[in-house]
Formats: C-alpha cells, structure tokens, sequence
C-alpha cells in the first residue's frame, strides 16, 4: 500500500486548524441539534494525523454523500452513465468549464479523459453552464474563477467552507 504524504498540505492544516476551532466553537455556542450532531460526525478532524489530513476528502462522506467506495474498479460498470452525462453537459456549453476532482486531498472519481469525475464534479459543472448561460444573457463573461469548496449535504447546497473564492465578471 503506497502512503502519500504531503508536508506542506499538513502544515497548512496546522496553521488554519486554531481559526478553524474558533470559527467551530462561536458559531457552537447554541447549536441547533443537528449542528451539533454533525460536528460530533467530525470532531476527529480537530486532532487528524498527516495521513487523514492527506485523505481529507475520503472523510467528507457526511458532508457530500460520497465516499470513493462508490469510485472503485469494481464499480466501473456505472462509467459509462459518467461519461454521458458528461459529454451531454459539454454539448449544451459553449466553453470548457468542466472542473475535475482534484486528487490533492485524496480526491475520487472515474478516470473519464483524464480527468476525475463524480456526481460532485457533474453537479457543479451543471451550476457552472447555468451561471455561465445567465451571464452570457446579461452578456457579461467569467473573467477568473477560482473555488474552492466543501459541499454541505446530499441536496447539492454548496459552500460550507471556501478557502478561496476569486470571482470577477467582466462586462463585454
């Protein structure tokens, strides 16, 4: 079994981890019950070692509803829905969108043209082609975008935590 370990990422994790506590604990003040229930889901995470740190998004399966059990060779049988899906999503868009899973952090998918592709990455790139369409309607571009996210639940409701968003429209 090969380890994959990356200091830097692990390093990071160290220096945001003491903000990331604080942003837990004043917005646990008064926890709903559900809230409360989910950090217990993940509290582990407040004392991860480099290995789970580098297989962060393996541990997101509470957050997302997906684990990359569901991403395993013996699962390629349901590739070709991926790739349909896919290739239908890029011929109703004008422009290259698509975002694969990134592996940084033990990203999952199917190896769909060399790139990582789960219902995560097709739900976003369906929201992608419709903000694109919108603003091309408003005949406004994307000039950059940059996201960088954690999907909060199995309803597709994005952004629990943005470590970077970068987003300009340029008017034409």
């Amino acid at each position: 079994m090969k380890i994959i370990k990356n200091k830097k990422i692990y390093e990071t994790y160290q220096k945001i981890l003491p903000s990331f506590k604080d942003l837990i604990k004043k917005n646990s003040e008064n926890p709903s019950p559900y809230w409360a229930e989910e950090v217990i889901g993940f509290d582990y995470i407040f004392d991860a070692s480099p290995l789970i740190i580098n297989k962060l998004r393996h541990h997101c399966y509470h957050l997302t509803g997906e684990s990359p059990y569901t991403y395993r060779n013996h699962h390629n049988f349901k590739l070709d829905q991926f790739k349909s899906k896919l290739d239908l999503l890029k011929s109703i868009s004008s422009e290259d969108l698509f975002v694969g899973e990134p592996d940084i952090l033990g990203g999952f998918g199917f190896n769909i043209d060399g790139e990582m592709v789960n219902k995560d990455t097709l739900k976003f790139f369906e929201c992608i082609i419709a903000l694109n369409k919108s603003l091309s309607a408003k005949n406004q571009t994307f000039k950059r975008l940059i996201i960088t996210y954690v999907r909060l639940g199995q309803d597709g409701v994005v952004l629990l935590i943005i470590t970077q968003l970068y987003f300009q429209i340029q008017s034409m």
